[in-house]
C-alpha cells in the first residue's frame, strides 16, 4: 500500500512538472525588526534593530505571468526592549537586545511582468516556529531606597510562543543574467498577527512582530 503511494506521488509530481516550469531560488540580506505594541503597556519602550533573513525555495508557474512561490526562510529578528518595574518597596528598569530565530514556511502567489527585465510582486501567508531566543542587556532597581545593578544574559525561549503567523509581502524587480540565472532584488513585509510573548512574560505579553527587509534573491 505504501509502495503504490509512493508511486502515485511520483507520476504526479512527474506530470506536474511536465506542464509547469519550476525553478529553485535562493535569497538573503540585512532585515529591520520591531516588536509592534498590539496593547497599551505604558511602561515599555521598543526600538528597531538590524539583523538577518535568508532562505530558499521553489517557484512553480502557473499560467503566464503568474507562479507560487514556496519558501523556507531562517530570520534572526532582534529588537531593543526598555522596560519599567516597580512594587511598594522597589522599582528599577531592564534594558536589553532580545533576540528571536525563527524557520518560516510561506506560500506567495507571485504577479510578474516583464522579460528580460521586469517586476514582480507577491503576497501570501506565512508560519514560523521559534527555535531560539536569547536576552542581553543591564537592569537597575531600588530595594528599600538601597541601589543594584546587574546584568541580564539568559535564553528567553520560556517567554516567547512557540508559533507565529502572520501575512508576507515583497515587491521587486527582475533581471535576466543568462541561461535560467536571475537576480531579483526586492523588499520584503512580514506582518506579524500573532501575539509572540506568552501572558507569563511581563513586559513581552500583548507584542507582535513586524519587520522589513532588503533581499537578493537569484533564480537558478
Amino acid at each position: 500500500m505504501k509502495k503504490s503511494i509512493v508511486i502515485i506521488i511520483l507520476v504526479l509530481f512527474h506530470y506536474t512538472c511536465s506542464f509547469c516550469q519550476v525553478t529553485a531560488f535562493v535569497y538573503a540580506g540585512p532585515d529591520y525588526s520591531l516588536l509592534y505594541e498590539s496593547e497599551d503597556i505604558y511602561y515599555v519602550d521598543t526600538d528597531p534593530r538590524v539583523s538577518v533573513m535568508l532562505g530558499a525555495g521553489i517557484k512553480t508557474c502557473l499560467i503566464k505571468n503568474l507562479s507560487l512561490l514556496s519558501t523556507l526562510t531562517f530570520k534572526h529578528l532582534s529588537s531593543f526592549v526598555e522596560a519599567s518595574f516597580g512594587g511598594v518597596s522597589h522599582s528599577g528598569e531592564r534594558q536589553y537586545n532580545l533576540g528571536m530565530y525563527y524557520i518560516s514556511i510561506s506560500i506567495l502567489p507571485q504577479y510578474s511582468y516583464g522579460n528580460k527585465i521586469g517586476v514582480f510582486i507577491n503576497c501570501g501567508p506565512y508560519v514560523a516556529t521559534l527555535i531560539r531566543s536569547t536576552m542581553h542587556g543591564v537592569s537597575e532597581y531600588s530595594v528599600m531606597g538601597n541601589m543594584f545593578n546587574g546584568s541580564i544574559s539568559r535564553n528567553a525561549s520560556d517567554l516567547l510562543k512557540r508559533f507565529d503567523y502572520g501575512l508576507s509581502g515583497g515587491i521587486g524587480l527582475h533581471f535576466k543574467i543568462k541561461g535560467g540565472l536571475s537576480l531579483l532584488p526586492q523588499i520584503r513585509y512580514d506582518f506579524g498577527l500573532f501575539v509572540v510573548g506568552k501572558e507569563q512574560s511581563d513586559e513581552l505579553e500583548g507584542y507582535k512582530v513586524r519587520s522589513l527587509s532588503l533581499l537578493m534573491q537569484m533564480d537558478f
